[in-house]
């Protein structure tokens, strides 16, 4: 699992964690992020949302941190090490991203960018239509 770039570890830390198993050890990959994920209470970290791909190759992990110092220690947590250790070549491999939430706009509000219908024709190239 990669680090991620941020250096502030005083204050909240949300991460998105792509997941992708070791091939032929989806389910051994499955049993280790079951396992892991269960760590993250005790090092003040939540999983917010977990996902996993219609082939059950890849998740994706959405975790929150009370502080960027319980990310690592749960990185050196010495049970989610060892656990790794024992799967050896069959646990997955993570990259992490340091994230933050932005705001979305609702149904309601005007969309970001209003085209106008002949806008869509297929003769515009997409930048011009601003749709890049």
């Amino acid at each position: 699992m990669t680090r991620p770039s941020g250096n502030d570890l005083s204050g909240e830390l949300l991460l998105v964690a792509i997941v992708e198993m070791a091939p032929g050890s989806a389910a051994a990959g499955q049993q280790y992020e079951d396992t892991v994920l269960g760590l993250l209470d005790r090092h003040g970290g939540s999983v917010e949302r977990r996902m996993r791909s219609m082939d059950s190759a890849n998740e994706l992990h959405i975790i929150r941190f009370r502080l960027g110092t319980g990310y690592e220690s749960f990185m050196t947590d010495p049970a989610r090490l060892d656990y790794r250790d024992r799967i050896g070549g069959a646990a997955p491999t993570t990259r992490v991203l340091e994230v933050r939430e932005l705001l979305t706009r609702t149904l309601r509000q005007k969309p970001y960018t209003q085209l106008p219908l002949q806008a869509q024709a297929s003769n515009i190239r997409a930048d011009q239509r601003g749709d890049v």
